[in-house]
């Protein structure tokens, strides 16, 4: 088949968040299952087209939305894995802002770069067989393709797959704003992508598409309760055919301790001594006291209330008592960014922040720290608890989304499970569930035979790619 994604971002192009991961891994391994995939990007900033052998193709693409006219540059790669990538450069839409400003201009030059991915992909000529548009900023390219495009000989048997990647990311337009987007009026009512008065491109997606998936089953299933639909579960349960739940995986190349360039010491399942002298380098690098016994535990995450920041935030003062080290990588809210710093001044020897995102400092935290904490409010599927495992560090993570799938509670000998699980948002339930850790972690040699069994589990990408295989040959039934 050929499969085309289109999506905002992906490594090595450009990356906000694991969306990028997911478009840089999964592709490779559907090209490896013989498949012919193309990679839809917009240009942003920062992308250099030399360091990335781009070639543009000579005559730009337009694309009129409304009153609006917008000419693309067309710019190709193939990567060495066999992916082809297509950027498409509109650099008054993209290089002059942020991937996601988070305002009222992103729904319209998403909206713009849907139209361009379409026309680019009907200009080329090569039959598409599958369509694989990825969150809200993709959601319109199902509908643009089924109210016109369709008309083109390469889009006319293209089935259409959404995947929902985080439900809470979905802005709503004005209805006023209809034309500027290219929207049929007839299309606008409760059931089109009408939403309570106003536009929502995400619906749109979910309706003009022959299936939608998400990034884990236990959040497909969560995308069903008012809690977690954020206003479309009534939409999502009402599709003729069910969301499917398949879980994000890791590229084992990309993370890999005994081959990643930024440790100080590599090491492996079969060889751990150089786990023990990356915690010490970590601690040293971040002026923590440098002391083996300690329990370690790491954050790697946007501090965000999304992401349980504010329980660890509140659990500070005990797990110091208990003689645990914390290391938060990350940056966000300024509240909790400001409760974090006035906490590690409080504790210089115990606890640290690092603002911003250092992929150094992060993947010696990964590989330097003894437990991983994940306490989320809600996570459709969650990388960082899977690239925790792969580096030894043991998750403590909350029940819920895809942290409900891959962290499961270990038993009383640590022989089965792969973490420490617990069900409140509360900061005492992430406290009990860390001094269960840190009194596990006294039996040394059950705690090697843990971390060796975690680090052994297989998270690569062929078995999701596998999944969406056979999702893709059922688009058409």
């Amino acid at each position: 088949m050929h499969v085309c994604f289109v999506a905002t971002e992906a490594v090595p192009f450009a990356k906000v968040g694991g969306l990028a991961d997911v478009i840089g891994a999964l592709p490779a391994a559907l090209r490896a299952l013989g498949h012919r995939v193309t990679v839809l990007l917009p240009f942003h900033g920062g992308i250099d087209p030399r360091a990335r052998s781009l070639a543009r193709r000579l005559s730009p693409v337009p694309v009129t939305l409304g009153p609006a006219s917008w000419p693309f540059e067309v710019w190709e790669a193939r990567l060495g894995t066999g992916v082809d990538v297509v950027l498409l450069r509109q650099p008054a839409l993209f290089e002059q802002l942020p991937i996601y400003t988070g305002g009222p201009a992103d729904p319209p030059r998403y909206a713009a770069f849907c139209r361009a991915a379409l026309e680019v992909l009907a200009e080329r000529g090569t039959p598409v067989d599958v369509l694989h548009a990825h969150d809200w900023p993709a959601a319109l390219a199902p509908y643009y393709l089924a109210r016109g495009l369709r008309e083109r000989p390469a889009l006319a048997g293209t089935r259409v797959l959404l995947t929902i990647h985080n439900i809470a990311h979905q802005p709503l337009v004005e209805a006023g704003e209809l034309g500027r987007l290219d929207l049929r009026p007839a299309d606008f009512h409760p059931g089109g992508f009408e939403f309570y008065g106003r536009i929502s491109p995400l619906k749109a997606g979910v309706l003009w598409s022959d299936r939608v998936t998400t990034v884990s089953p236990s959040y497909a299933a969560e995308l069903l309760t008012p809690e977690g639909g954020h206003g479309l579960d009534g939409v999502l349960r009402a599709l003729p055919r069910p969301v499917v739940g398949i879980l994000n995986a890791l590229d084992p190349q990309v993370w890999n301790p005994f081959t990643d360039p930024h440790l100080p010491h590599a090491f492996s399942a079969d060889a751990l001594e150089g786990k023990a002298g990356c915690k010490l380098a970590l601690q040293r690098r971040l002026g923590l006291e440098p002391r083996p016994e300690a329990t370690l535990a790491a954050v790697v995450a946007r501090l965000a209330p999304q992401k349980g920041i504010d329980l660890v935030a509140a659990v500070v003062p005990q797990l110091a008592a208990a003689d645990v080290q914390l290391v938060v990588v990350g940056d966000g809210d300024a509240p909790l960014r400001e409760e974090l710093e006035r906490l590690s001044a409080a504790e210089p020897g115990r606890v640290r922040l690092v603002t911003g995102f250092e992929e150094p400092t992060a993947r010696l935290a990964y590989a330097g720290s003894d437990l991983f904490l994940v306490p989320s409010r809600y996570e459709p599927c969650g990388l960082t608890q899977l690239i925790a495992m792969r580096y030894g560090s043991v998750p403590v993570a909350r029940r819920t989304g895809g942290l409900a799938d891959t962290v499961l509670d270990v038993d009383a000998r640590l022989e089965t499970g792969t973490g420490f699980t617990f069900d409140p948002v509360d900061p005492d339930a992430l406290l009990g569930a860390v001094q269960r850790a840190v009194a596990a972690r006294a039996d040394r040699p059950a705690w090697a035979r843990l971390v060796r069994r975690l680090m052994r589990l297989d998270h690569s990408w062929d078995v999701a790619a596998r999944q969406y295989d056979e999702l893709y040959r059922t688009l058409g039934d």
